[in-house]
């Protein structure tokens, strides 16, 4: 049977994040002209992405984590039937197969959020060392981010 998961590398300031995902989940650079950016800084939406009459808010990872960071470059549009949802990084990357790395829990002080710990593994092996993300945990809170 195929895999049917991906693992996607996420940047955002100093952090690099895994996040394993459904194959439907889809990619878009910032000025592919998918997202209508939203300019405040105060808010966690970066952008809605526009489909038709669909509008899809796109939350910014470094917000929803309070972290520091640039300009987002990449949109990720989570799969998740009619209840979509995206998040915005500073770059975004592929992990192929072959170098997936190998996870240990671990869930550090202060990150849980309202549904538990978004963290929820580290992959010391990797250069810097990535933060593993529990996709549904973090559905939900970029839900709650963007008010949906």
């Amino acid at each position: 049977m195929p895999e049917t998961r991906v693992y996607l590398r996420l940047r955002e300031g100093a952090f690099t994040y895994l996040l394993a995902t459904d194959r439907t989940a889809s990619i878009e650079h910032r000025d592919s002209g998918a997202f209508q950016p939203v300019d405040d800084a105060g808010s966690p939406l970066a952008a809605w992405q526009v489909s038709g009459d669909t509008r899809i808010p796109v939350v910014r990872l470094g917000r929803l984590m309070q972290t520091r960071a640039g300009k987002w470059e990449y949109g990720i549009l989570l799969p998740d039937g009619a209840d979509r949802i995206g998040l915005a990084a500073e770059h975004v990357g592929l992990v192929p197969a072959t170098e997936q790395p190998a996870v240990q829990p671990f869930n550090p002080a202060g990150c849980a959020l309202a549904d538990g710990p978004v963290i929820t593994g580290l992959c010391r092996d990797t250069e810097p060392a990535h933060l593993v993300l529990d996709a549904a945990r973090l559905a939900r809170a970029l839900r709650r981010a963007a008010g949906a």
